[in-house]
């Protein structure tokens, strides 16, 4: 499955995780991650940023 990044930031200074999750719950994000045809990666990094997004918004974060 390719890739498909929000911005070309991500793709130029990137770091990676690792993320310890229950069995049930890596199914189901394996599920939604195919219903909306997104890579793991790539679904995880766009629910991160939405709520960095949010927290900027909201006055959290600078």
């Amino acid at each position: 499955m390719e890739e498909v990044y929000a911005d070309s930031e991500f793709m130029t200074d990137s770091e990676r995780i690792s993320v310890v999750l229950p069995s049930e719950t890596k199914k189901a994000l394996e599920q939604l991650c195919q219903i909306e045809k997104r890579s793991i990666s790539n679904f995880v990094y766009l629910l991160i940023q939405e709520a960095i997004d949010k927290a900027k918004a909201e006055g959290k974060l600078p």
